[in-house]
């Protein structure tokens, strides 16, 4: 996956979270409500230009949120 690192994720004995669907409006806010309750937040997306636009609007308002894609499952054909 790719994840943008931030000098925060490197804090010790910080409990981290991850945020499915964290660009829309409720996950927004659960990612800013974490963050301010002191968690290493991390954010998960399906589209990287609205993730990086995200995370750059969170960054100016000053959340330090990591955002990482999720794996997409290895294709297995069914006669294996």
């Amino acid at each position: 996956s790719f994840i943008l690192k931030h000098k925060r994720m490197n804090t010790p004995n910080k409990r981290v979270v991850l945020v499915t669907g964290a660009t829309g409006g409720l996950g927004t806010a659960m990612c800013k409500k974490l963050y301010d309750d002191g968690y290493k937040v991390v954010a998960n997306y399906h589209s990287l230009d609205k993730a990086l636009a995200w995370h750059k609007k969170l960054h100016e308002e000053g959340y330090d949120i990591a955002i990482t894609m999720p794996m997409l499952p290895t294709m297995i054909p069914a006669d294996k």
